[in-house]
């Protein structure tokens, strides 16, 4: 058989990602980082053995750009016991509480609405929605 995938994009991966990211020592063995991660052209992921129909060249759906912003810091006890360091660390994932869409899949078989066609529209995705906000604290000891 024969499959029309000509100038596609890729699916399931974003064409354009781009961080940021700062460091900051504000005290003595204090680390708090700043990230900025954004995503763009993020295409849902497709299977190139459906595509056999020669008039079917539309590019599967396109999920909204995005940008999450994550902070974390460290704090490094003074030594204690010989050569052995306790870190104490907290992460806050998704500060802004961002709703975006991480992964989708066009056309879904599952959840597609087929009222009007399978069409590679957003109602034809199936996706699946970021991690909200979450925080993630612990320590860790390095010897």
């Amino acid at each position: 058989f024969t499959i029309y995938v000509k100038d596609l994009k890729t699916g399931d991966a974003p064409q354009t990602q781009f961080s940021l990211g700062a460091s900051f020592f504000p005290f003595n063995r204090i680390t708090v980082q700043g990230i900025f991660r954004y995503y763009a052209n993020h295409y849902a992921d497709w299977l190139a053995t459906n595509r056999t129909d020669p008039q079917d060249r539309a590019q599967s759906w396109k999920a909204p750009d995005y940008f999450v912003m994550d902070f974390h810091m460290t704090y490094t006890f003074p030594k204690m016991i010989n050569n052995v360091d306790i870190q104490l660390f907290g992460h806050v994932f998704n500060v802004l509480n961002q709703v975006y869409v991480q992964d989708a899949v066009d056309n879904s078989p599952y959840n597609a609405f087929t009222g009007d066609g399978k069409n590679h529209e957003a109602d034809d995705a199936e996706v699946f929605l970021g991690l909200p906000r979450i925080f993630n604290l612990g320590f860790s000891v390095i010897w």
